[in-house]
């Protein structure tokens, strides 16, 4: 279209993709349920879980 071989663009006419989010916020119950079990994945995991609270940290940053 930018080089005048069409005069409308054919993807104006497709629909989006609607996409519904599975994210929700952690809330502090479920968070403590999950830090309780973290010592039986690994050791160090409770520990990058309270960095990540504390610093505000996301979890790739806090695995490395």
């Amino acid at each position: 279209m930018s080089l005048g071989w069409m005069t409308a663009n054919p993807a104006l006419n497709t629909e989006p993709v609607k996409t519904k989010v599975k994210r929700r916020r952690l809330t502090l119950d479920d968070f403590c349920a999950v830090q309780a079990k973290a010592p039986e994945v690994a050791n160090w995991l409770e520990n990058a879980m309270l960095l990540a609270l504390v610093s505000g940290q996301d979890r790739s940053t806090c695995a490395s």
